[in-house]
């Protein structure tokens, strides 16, 4: 088994914030103003689509625009499996 170490690309897990903003690029070409994101034109193109009222359920806390920042981070405590170490790798479902 081939080890993977801090440099192998395997080592990290993939970046779905920057994946997710090249679809957004891609997917609406005129939201893009010197290589970045225009929100107010994003918002244009969504109007109908975005809400604004306050009057409807949502979950909130201090500290959770922090958490959702984190949770999109790519990481590189990626789990693999160890045959190795393990016991009863072929017949454990």
């Amino acid at each position: 088994m081939e080890k993977i170490t801090k440099v192998h690309p395997l080592s990290k897990s993939e970046d779905f914030l920057q994946a997710n903003i090249e679809t957004l690029k891609s997917l609406f070409p005129t939201i893009v103003k010197e290589g970045n994101i225009d929100s107010k034109e994003l918002e244009a193109l969504l109007s109908d689509e975005i809400e604004t009222s306050d009057d409807y359920y949502r979950f909130n806390w201090a500290g959770k625009s922090d958490a959702r920042r984190e949770a999109n981070k790519s990481s590189t405590a990626t789990l693999r499996p160890a045959k190795e170490e393990s016991e009863n790798w072929d017949t454990t479902p």
